[in-house]
């Protein structure tokens, strides 16, 4: 249907514009030109052609648009004549400029058609307004003669608009009466003040030739100011870094095409938020940060379809909006495309960087009435895919009231992060003689209103937002220093915290613990620091890097939840860790599964062959002790151990007696194992 109507149109104008060139050629007159006749006509026409032949871009609406400034000239001479040398140097101009642009024949065809007949419209209105014959010429302009011009630059610059309007209407699918609405509202003031600026010039010329620089004046002036205001418009819609559309555009865009969208239509917006910048920009310094932010802006561009926007909201945070889909699995693949042009390093400064995305999706009807709802819940499946990391999610309703919660939690947590965390204790105990080897530190929120929260309802938006920089490290602090007061009361344990991915890509965190234990007086072989195999693999390198320099200060490194993740064994090898701990999903069901216990087997097996000491996790009854022992495990941790407990509660702990390993096991603690204990950190 679009093809049909579309060239149909074409044709007709065409043809309309093959009628012109007739009746043009059919009235065709040799003008008596006198000296003067001839110098002002000479003029206008040398204007026409300077001016079809520079042209400028400005910024329109929401785009780049091109503009002439030969439409002075132009209707200059459609009001003196004669008629056919306005249409042979228009038409002549614009032929030789979409000739070199190599434009295609039926472009060409509709182009030319177009000024020919908004010339002859305007030439028919003109004549029969003021007497004039259409082909004729006027030695003398008057001004009983000037709303009669007026009236045809008018007809001109409507012609011009409304044909233009609707073959992009057809050919973009878009409805008609809003394109030609936007496009004479685009186009109605910098074109009627050139238009009318066409009889002023005839005038001058014709008191004297010499007054042709004066005549340019206005036109220069019309042309420097629109290139001013352009500049202006251009600035404040863009980005200033990546020179891509920023959030203002991107709304713009947004309306517009949700105003042209056609029946069973939908509007997609793709928010996209790059994982672990922070940390690439904190380390590296923001010029790298910035030099990243335009090669990704780069990659994003070269994946998207034509016709969609990529958008800097700011930050780390992209947008791509995606109009006219029938088929929402367009948005879906678009987004695997995104993800996998990132996947792909960024070489900087001699690094490579791994870059992942987090994207999340929301559509125009679907889940928005509006372009500003389309953003909000795009974020909202953005922060939903964040969970996860470089995934997809689309919007469900569902993640709402989550949302509005999350945010509420986390500025309570800002809040009281000071004041309400508490830290908690659970011992690591040898699996040969149960003599204690360390305790690991977990927190708690003590919230004022909702009591005591586990860190599962709190841990993985700190991680989103960034709050878990600043909480693990004051977490850090006072756990240093309840070592300090332990080793006052005999106890000389080692501590073992819980370390977010957003530390390993931080090359000042060794420094950081170094500066800690000197001010606690102690030493790096009361600290271990936990991370996860994913957290690793995010950006291996500068982990490694990271964790290297942390060894050095005598501080242990153990590798959490060994065995769930999608480490190289390669990178394992050569990791600086000393510790893996196997995860507590293959401990607690391997006296019921023969291929979770092979697996704990074999875990420790690896874990021996690299040097390092195997943990197992979630010990919670006899058996399964007995059989961690028998599989190799070194260390063993869990509630039948002790529940994670104050500091009081875990000295006492320690003092009391408690047999091992094939003897009589007397473990004291007998209370019931809270719910959240699977979700511990």
């Amino acid at each position: 249907m679009r093809s049909k109507s579309l060239y149909r149109f074409v044709w007709v104008v065409t043809a309309g514009g093959a009628a012109s060139a007739l009746w043009t050629a059919l009235h065709l007159t040799w003008p008596d030109w006198t000296a003067d006749g001839l110098a002002v006509t000479a003029l206008l026409a040398a204007g026409l052609v300077v001016g079809e032949w520079l042209p400028t871009r400005i910024w329109r609406g929401d785009t780049f648009r091109q503009y002439t400034f030969s439409g002075t000239f132009t209707v200059g001479l459609i009001i003196t004549g004669p008629f056919w040398l306005a249409a042979v140097l228009q038409t002549g101009a614009l032929l030789t400029d979409e000739i070199r642009r190599r434009s295609p024949p039926l472009k060409l065809a509709f182009n030319l058609s177009q000024y020919l007949l908004a010339m002859t419209c305007a030439r028919i209105v003109y004549a029969a307004l003021t007497d004039q014959p259409f082909g004729g010429y006027s030695e003398r302009f008057t001004t009983d003669q000037l709303l009669p011009s007026l009236l045809a630059a008018a007809v001109y610059f409507l012609v011009n608009v409304i044909l233009v309007s609707v073959v992009l209407a057809l050919a973009n699918e878009e409805r008609l009466l809003p394109s030609v609405v936007g496009h004479l509202r685009d186009e109605i003031s910098m074109t009627t003040m050139l238009l009318c600026v066409a009889p002023v010039v005839v005038l001058s010329l014709q008191f004297s030739p010499i007054t042709a620089p004066l005549c340019l004046l206005p036109i220069v002036a019309v042309r420097q100011a629109a290139r001013a205001a352009a500049a202006s418009n251009v600035q404040a819609m863009h980005d200033s870094l990546t020179g891509l559309p920023n959030r203002s555009l991107l709304m713009l865009r947004g309306r517009r095409h949700a105003d042209l969208a056609r029946d069973g239509e939908q509007i997609a917006l793709l928010l996209l938020d790059l994982d672990h910048f922070k940390e690439i920009n904190d380390t590296l310094g923001h010029h790298v940060g910035d030099e990243l932010l335009r090669l990704v802006s780069a990659r994003l561009g070269s994946v998207v379809r034509e016709g969609d926007t990529v958008a800097r909201l700011g930050g780390d945070e992209f947008a791509v909006l995606c109009p006219g889909l029938t088929d929402t699995a367009v948005a879906q693949e678009l987004s695997r495309r995104l993800i996998e042009a990132l996947a792909t390093p960024f070489d900087l400064e001699q690094i490579s960087l791994h870059v992942g995305a987090s994207i999340g999706i929301a559509l125009l009807p679907e889940h928005a009435d509006g372009i500003e709802q389309l953003v909000q819940r795009a974020d909202i499946a953005m922060y939903v895919a964040k969970q996860d990391r470089g995934v997809t999610r689309i919007y469900d309703p569902t993640h709402d009231q989550n949302t509005v919660e999350r945010l509420a939690l986390m500025e309570e947590l800002r809040a009281g992060m000071d004041t309400e965390l508490v830290l908690h204790y659970q011992p690591k105990c040898q699996a040969s003689d149960g003599v204690l080897a360390g305790v690991e530190v977990l927190v708690r929120w003590q919230h004022p209103v909702r009591g005591l929260i586990y860190p599962d309802e709190f841990l993985a938006a700190a991680e989103n937002s960034g709050l878990i920089v600043p909480m693990t490290m004051r977490i850090l602090r006072e756990a240093l220093q309840q070592a300090g007061r332990w080793r006052a009361q005999g106890l000389d344990v080692n501590l073992a915290v819980n370390m977010s991915p957003r530390h390993l890509a931080d090359a000042h965190l060794p420094d950081q613990l170094a500066a800690m234990l000197e001010s606690e007086n102690l030493t790096g072989a009361v600290l271990t620091v936990e991370v996860t195999e994913n957290s690793i693999m995010s950006d291996p390198e500068r982990a490694g890097d990271v964790l290297r320099r942390i060894r050095e200060l005598g501080v242990a490194v153990s590798i959490d939840d060994f065995g769930t993740g999608y480490s190289s064994l390669a990178y394992l090898r050569d990791l600086a860790a000393t510790e893996v701990k196997i995860d507590k999903t293959f401990v607690m069901n391997a006296s019921r599964s023969e291929r979770d216990l092979a697996i704990v087997k074999a875990a420790a097996d690896l874990g021996h062959s690299l040097g390092l000491q195997v943990v197992a996790e979630g010990i919670e009854d006899e058996t399964t002790a007995r059989l961690m022992t028998d599989s190799g495990c070194d260390l063993l941790q869990g509630f039948l151990l002790l529940p994670p407990s104050p500091a009081a509660e875990l000295f006492a702990w320690c003092n009391r007696p408690r047999e091992w390993a094939g003897r009589v096991v007397e473990l004291p603690d007998s209370r019931p194992r809270p719910a959240h204990q699977v979700a511990d950190r």
